[in-house]
């Protein structure tokens, strides 16, 4: 399924029964909502034990499975690029640590320029503290937003 909208839609039963495999994925993506996916399942034995009522069981548990198992959130976080000295960065590197911020990049030029990623909610009070720490002695500098896919392992 490709689109905001789910536009781009195609299945296929590769061979299984007609309605058996695809049709039960499909299913599935549509009814949970997910965006810009796309959903394989390998079935490694053959037979017909299963019958066409089982394979679209296991075809849809299967995907219902994997999706509940290997969400990923879409989450934007501000850009903010923070100026500091060489000797303030091991102070800067500990606050990020402990603090479990995002160091993006770094740049090592006269002084040091960083590239920090912080939740919307918490960007202020981050700049804040990362202020107070280093004695007033950063300059920060807005640079946009981007977003970052975070695993939510259940």
């Amino acid at each position: 399924m490709i689109g905001s909208k789910n536009d781009v839609q195609r299945q296929s039963d590769n061979g299984e029964p007609s309605g058996t495999a695809g049709v039960p994925i499909l299913n599935v993506l549509l009814k949970t909502n997910v965006r810009n996916t796309t959903a394989v399942v390998t079935r490694y034995f053959g037979g017909i034990k299963l019958g066409t009522g089982g394979l679209i069981r296991a075809y849809g548990q299967a995907t219902t499975l994997a999706l509940n198992n290997a969400i990923v959130l879409i989450k934007p976080q501000n850009i903010t690029e923070i100026t500091i000295s060489y000797s303030q960065l091991g102070r800067f590197q500990n606050f990020a640590a402990e603090n479990q911020l995002v160091i993006d990049s770094i740049s090592y030029q006269e002084n040091i320029l960083l590239s920090l990623l912080t939740d919307p909610s918490e960007t202020s009070t981050n700049l804040s503290e990362i202020k107070d720490l280093l004695n007033g002695q950063v300059t920060f500098r807005p640079n946009g937003t981007k977003y970052i896919e975070t695993p939510q392992i259940k």
